[in-house]
């Protein structure tokens, strides 16, 4: 094996070691009656199973129904064996050595999300009210994030909850406001995804020729002043969108199919300007129909017959 094939392995293999290592030195405190954290006794594991108490079952099952049903990642539940403990005094410092890091890592990466988001802002917008900067990072999580619904948990880290959480007497406030915050950057988010389809739609619309894209215009622009949709447009949407997106992916794979056939450079670049004229509006002609399937066919027989001759 050349070195250069060794070192991703070795990589791997490193990034493991340091993995096992952080889990072996996290420690959690083991906590007392309604606080208790670890619990070991009744637990038995037999084989891939572990068995549990009923107690101890129905508690557990109780804990998550509560974290699900708060929306919030507070906690996680882990098998860790061995287990090591080391005790102080009569025991109530109990802790475990070995325990799974991914609350404390989670917390971390989201608090540097908050923060990151935070600067990003105030840099491109000169946001300065603590609400508004809060409701814009809730908007870009939920456009950029490829997991939203667990970065929007980073406004647990805000300046807002923070000051919330320091006044007597107001702990459910902080859910409140981070609700108000969520619902309306959802709504914003909405709204600006609704405009985005239906600035689609207009181009789906004028490259399937349809009789109301002149409208489409002034509907958009009742959308803006808060009117909603009939039953009617919706329908007429999301057909067009759906033939809208078929023809074009039809057009992305006639370029690779002309490829597949060995087309000139002159043919593959008159195939990409017509898709380009596609995506602005322009409708196929007969003939450029005509060499779409053509070209279709063959290169379905072509592969057929290539997966015979393997065969």
């Amino acid at each position: 094996m050349l070195p250069t094939e060794k070192l991703p392995i070795l990589l791997a293999a490193q990034r493991e070691y340091l993995r096992l290592d952080d889990l072996a030195r996290v420690e959690i405190e083991r906590g007392q009656k309604t606080y208790q954290r670890i619990f070991d006794q009744g637990v038995q594991v037999v084989e891939n199973k572990l068995i549990l108490p009923l107690a101890l079952f129905n508690s557990l099952k109780q804990q998550c129904q509560q974290h699900s049903n708060s929306d919030r990642n507070e906690g996680d539940f882990a098998l860790a064996f061995p287990v090591v403990r080391r005790v102080k005094g009569k025991g109530q410092d109990q802790k475990h050595l070995f325990y799974q890091s991914s609350i404390r890592c989670e917390e971390s990466r989201l608090e540097t999300v908050y923060t990151t988001l935070v600067q990003e802002v105030q840099d491109k917008l000169t946001l300065q009210d603590p609400r508004a900067i809060d409701q814009r990072i809730a908007l870009e999580i939920l456009r950029a994030s490829p997991q939203p619904e667990e970065d929007l948990n980073a406004l647990n880290f805000s300046s807002q909850i923070q000051s919330i959480r320091s006044i007597p007497g107001e702990k459910d406030q902080n859910q409140v406001y981070l609700d108000e915050i969520i619902e309306s950057a959802r709504g914003i988010h909405q709204r600006s995804q609704v405009l985005e389809a239906l600035k689609s739609w207009k181009v789906a619309a004028t490259t399937l020729q349809r009789p109301y894209t002149g409208e489409i215009a002034g509907i958009v622009e009742d959308f803006k002043q808060g009117e909603l949709f009939s039953n009617e447009v919706k329908e007429a949407v999301r057909e067009d969108l759906a033939i809208y997106q078929s023809n074009l992916a039809a057009l992305k794979n006639w370029y690779l199919n002309a490829q597949k056939l060995g087309k000139s450079a002159d043919y593959l670049q008159t195939v990409q300007r017509i898709t380009d004229q596609f995506q602005s509006g322009v409708p196929l002609s007969e003939h450029q129909s005509h060499c779409l399937e053509s070209d279709q066919k063959a290169a379905g027989q072509l592969s057929k017959q290539q997966n015979q001759l393997q065969l």
